[in-house]
C-alpha cells in the first residue's frame, strides 16, 4: 500500500524542501550567511529576509543583513507569536483569540519564493485588516530574529498573566511599556518594542516607540543587555523587512523582578495546552506530535523540556537551550522533525511519509485500521 501524501486541506499544494548549499556573495556573504537553494527549480530553500540594525552599541553590529528562514522555522515564530498575553488558552475565548493571531500570520506571509512577501490576501485586504495583520507578522518575525539573530530562545509578553501575577516593580508603574521580555541562554535579558506595519516606519514612529522600549532597565537585578525597537513592513519588491534599532536608555525606569520558573511558565503553559488541543498524535524518536490544522504542521514540544517543566528546573530547560542554539538553521532544517533551542518541534506532513512515525490517524480525521497494513510505514497507536 502506498502512503497517502498529506497536502495542505485548503489547496494550498504540498511543499519541497529538500535543499542543496549555496553560497551566496555580496552583503550575506560578507555576513557569513548561505542561502539554500532548493533542487530541481532553483527556487531557494532557506530563505531570507532583510534585516535592518541600526544604533546598536558596536558599530560592526549595524547594517544590512540577510535573515534566514525557513517554513518550519516560521511556523515556529507563529506559534510562539500567536500566544498572546494569555497564561493558559484553557478557556474558549483565549483558545479564539490565539487562533486568531496564528491564522492572522499565516493568511498574510507567502513563504513561497526566496524573499517573504505578503499573500494576495493580504495586499487585497483592507486598511484595518492589513493593520492588525501587520502587527502580529511583525511579532513572529521579531520572534524568529530574536532565536536565529541573538541566539534569544524566549520571548513572553510582558502582560502574560502567569508573569505579571508573579512580579513586582521598584518604581511607580508608567504607561510606558514594551511588547516583549526575552531571555537567552546566559541568563541575560532583553526587551522588545515590536511593531508591524504595511509601510517603513517614519522617525516620528521610531523614537515613540524607544520610549516603550526603554521603559523597563533591569530585570532580576540584571541591567537588561539590549532594548530593542523591532518593526516589519514589506516593500512591493523585496516583501517583507525587519528593522532593529537600540535605543539608548534612561536609568530613571521600571525594574521588573519576578520568580525564574514564572518566567518559564509564561512562555511554555500555552504551548504545552496548543500540544493538547491538536489532532492525530505521531509517535517519533523525539516524542509525540500532534496535527494543528491551521499551520498544516505537525507541532510538538521536546520530552526533555516536559519533565524540567514537571520537575520545575528552570535550570534544565536552560541547558536544554544552551546545547541546541547554536546549530545552524540548515542543520535544523534538514531533520525530518525539526528542533529548536527552545525544544518546540514542528514537522511538515510530507516529510512524515519516509515511515518515522507511526500515525492512529491522519489529519482528516479517518479513523485508523485495527492492524497496520503490510508494507505501510505508519502503525495504528493509542495514546
Amino acid at each position: 500500500m502506498k502512503v497517502m501524501r498529506l497536502c495542505n486541506p485548503v489547496g494550498h499544494g504540498c511543499r519541497n524542501l529538500r535543499t542543496r548549499r549555496e553560497t551566496v556573495q555580496g552583503a550575506a556573504g560578507q555576513a557569513g550567511h548561505d542561502v539554500h537553494v532548493a533542487d530541481g527549480e532553483g527556487e531557494v530553500g532557506v530563505k531570507r529576509i532583510l534585516l535592518t540594525r541600526q544604533q546598536f552599541p558596536q558599530p560592526n553590529d549595524n547594517g544590512i543583513r540577510e535573515l534566514r528562514y525557513t517554513e518550519k522555522a516560521l511556523l515556529r515564530a507563529v506559534v510562539v507569536a500567536g500566544q498572546g498575553p494569555y497564561s493558559s488558552d484553557k478557556t474558549r475565548a483565549a483558545r479564539a483569540d490565539a487562533n486568531m493571531r496564528r491564522n492572522a500570520i499565516v493568511s498574510a506571509l507567502d513563504m513561497s519564493g526566496s524573499n517573504l512577501m505578503p499573500t494576495p490576501e493580504f495586499v487585497s485586504a483592507g486598511s484595518t485588516d492589513k493593520a492588525t495583520k501587520s502587527q502580529y507578522v511583525g511579532h513572529a518575525l521579531c520572534v524568529h530574529a530574536a532565536l536565529f539573530d541573538l541566539n534569544i530562545p524566549w520571548l513572553v509578553d510582558i502582560e502574560n498573566k502567569k508573569l505579571i501575577s508573579n512580579y513586582k516593580l521598584s518604581k511607580k508603574p508608567t504607561d510606558q511599556r514594551p511588547d516583549f521580555i526575552g531571555k537567552d541562554t546566559r541568563g541575560k535579558w532583553y526587551v522588545f518594542e515590536s511593531k508591524g506595519r504595511s509601510t517603513k516606519p517614519r522617525p516620528s514612529n521610531l523614537k515613540k516607540w524607544k520610549k516603550q522600549a526603554e521603559a523597563i532597565t533591569h530585570v532580576n537585578g540584571k541591567k537588561v543587555s539590549q532594548h530593542i525597537v523591532s518593526s516589519a513592513y514589506f516593500k512591493k519588491a523585496r516583501g517583507w523587512e525587519l528593522l532593529w534599532v537600540d535605543p539608548v536608555t534612561e536609568e530613571d525606569s521600571i525594574q521588573f523582578e519576578f520568580e525564574d520558573m514564572s518566567f518559564f511558565d509564561a512562555y511554555y503553559e500555552p504551548l504545552r495546552e496548543l500540544r493538547e488541543s491538536g489532532r492525530s498524535p505521531l509517535i517519533i524518536p523525539e516524542g509525540v506530535l500532534f496535527y494543528l490544522p491551521m499551520l498544516d504542521a505537525y507541532f510538538g514540544l521536546h520530552p526533555d523540556i516536559l519533565v524540567a517543566l514537571e520537575k520545575r528546573e528552570p535550570n534544565s530547560i536552560t541547558a536544554f537551550a544552551s546545547n541546541q542554539v547554536n546549530f545552524e538553521l540548515e542543520t535544523i532544517d534538514e531533520a525530518t522533525v525539526s528542533v529548536f533551542a527552545d525544544g518546540i518541534m514542528i514537522a511538515l506532513p510530507e516529510d512524515l511519509n519516509n515511515g518515522k512515525a507511526h500515525s492512529p490517524k491522519d489529519p482528516h480525521g479517518k479513523k485508523p485500521k485495527s492492524k497496520a497494513e503490510p508494507n505501510s510505514p505508519f502503525s495504528a497507536i493509542e495514546l
